[in-house]
């Protein structure tokens, strides 16, 4: 359970910020009824890391920001929106813990959420798990599950049957996403990303469909040292009549020159690499930064790759290798969480085709089905 100590502030009757270290969705759900009932609008939820040994072997701590006083009564839902059930819950999760002991009620809840039983062993009485192991299954990072869980629209749900429950996810999904403002893309584009993210394959799509679309593409340019200018970027380029050109300088021109950049391999360990290559970006008045992410890397890896992409002042994302990948649920935590506006997923290894522009139905249709029935 939270301890007060938890907490930035005491309850008080303004309207204030408060923060919470909890173990799951469902224990920040439980403190937040007890300490200000309907009176708070849950504004984010986030991962923590874990610290030293524990870290490495203990469950994932969440971080919860609520909003609480006048200033989220308009937006929160009454007093009793969160439901009895929840208390309950707590109640029958904390005997079973004194029954079982610290360490069965941990396994439990590894699998899937709080573990509840009624009365008679093993009579189920709350559908959550079902739900929340779905996700799970699904590539849903923890911390996009605990933040759909806390949505008001999860809670109106929590007793329907489960593709009513799927169902609302998904809406709450795709608003999500449609909240976030897409970003234009500029005359002047780079294709940045570590080695073997695909970087060359994706510039080659979006050069071909650019030409499909009568899109402007000036130059294909390849940055950096000198090396072998891969076969499907070379015919992309051709198709619109164009070679590739190769440099380790600046590239000329002015702002509205339309360029097509392949950047060097991008570095994930920060420092001055990731600085020099923003000064050049900067430099060539490179507006648009397409940051290419291999979705078959671990959660732990796209986010320190994304992370050395806002270094560099990235603006879209293109995911590749989506042909191999079954966990589409991972690529939920950039596309509704990160500041990169989604450009498209690349599908197969082909240059030609293999690709879907509306990326938000796409991973919708592969993580969330029935969205239509919201």
């Amino acid at each position: 359970m939270v301890s007060p100590s938890h907490l930035l502030k005491e309850p008080a009757a303004a309207p204030a910020t408060y923060r919470m270290v909890v173990r799951s969705a469902e224990e920040a759900v439980r403190t937040i009824q007890s300490q200000w009932g309907g009176r708070a609008k849950v504004v984010s939820v986030r991962q923590m890391p874990g610290q030293g040994l524990a870290g490495l072997f203990g469950r994932p701590r969440l971080e919860v920001i609520a909003r609480v006083g006048e200033a989220a009564d308009t937006e929160s839902e009454p007093a009793n929106a969160w439901s009895q059930t929840l208390q309950d819950a707590e109640a029958q999760q904390s005997q079973s813990r004194e029954e079982k002991g610290a360490d069965e009620d941990d396994a439990n809840l590894d699998r899937g959420g709080i573990s509840v039983v009624g009365a008679s062993r093993g009579e189920a009485v709350d559908p959550l798990p079902s739900l929340v192991d779905l996700l799970r299954r699904a590539g849903f990072s923890e911390s996009l599950r605990s933040r759909l869980q806390l949505a008001p629209e999860w809670e109106r749900v929590r007793s329907a049957p489960l593709h009513r429950q799927v169902a609302v996810v998904g809406k709450t999904l795709r608003d999500l996403a449609a909240s976030r403002p897409l970003r234009p893309v500029t005359a002047r584009v780079a294709f940045l990303g570590s080695a073997g993210s695909g970087r060359s394959t994706a510039l080659a799509k979006w050069i071909i469909r650019q030409g499909a679309v009568g899109g402007a593409v000036g130059r294909v340019v390849q940055a950096g040292e000198s090396r072998a200018v891969p076969v499907f970027l070379h015919e992309a380029a051709s198709s619109l009549g164009l070679a590739v050109e190769t440099t380790s300088g600046g590239i000329a021109g002015s702002v509205s020159d339309p360029v097509a950049v392949e950047g060097v391999a991008l570095s994930v360990s920060g420092g001055e690499a990731l600085r020099l290559q923003r000064r050049m970006l900067d430099r060539d008045q490179i507006s648009t930064r397409v940051l290419v992410l291999n979705a078959l890397y671990d959660v732990g890896t796209l986010q320190r790759i994304a992370s050395a992409g806002r270094e560099i002042g990235a603006t879209h994302v293109v995911f590749t290798h989506l042909d191999e990948l079954t966990e589409w649920g991972r690529l939920w935590e950039l596309l509704v969480e990160g500041e990169l506006s989604p450009l498209f997923l690349s599908t197969g290894p082909s240059a030609v085709g293999s690709r879907e522009d509306d990326v938000v139905a796409a991973v919708l249709r592969r993580t969330v089905p029935g969205t239509g029935r919201a």
